[in-house]
């Protein structure tokens, strides 16, 4: 099931494995570039970070911004088991 929003600017939706790396890499370059962040994915990478895991499920827990069809923000949330205490729940605004 995809799940989409629209405002009047922006196009709101789940992460595409399957079609979005591309973009999502290159948003990611831009911005770290423009933040002096070292780190510059590749879509293969990326297809890695992204992959489903008991934690994290792209389709759920990514949202993609889209402005006349240009990916321009991400964001997304995952949790992990650190130890006895429970879960830890963290979240990212993305570029």
């Amino acid at each position: 099931m995809t799940r989409a929003a629209t405002t009047d600017a922006l196009l709101l939706r789940a992460l595409d494995r399957g079609t979005d790396l591309p973009a999502l890499a290159e948003l990611i370059e831009a911005v770290n570039h423009l933040d002096d962040v070292p780190y510059f994915p590749t879509v293969e990478g990326l297809s890695i970070d992204m992959a489903p895991v008991s934690t994290f499920d792209p389709a759920l827990d990514t949202q993609l911004a889209f402005e006349d069809g240009r990916l321009v923000a991400a964001a997304q949330v995952e949790w992990r088991e650190r130890d006895a205490s429970g879960p830890a729940v963290e979240g990212r605004p993305g570029p």
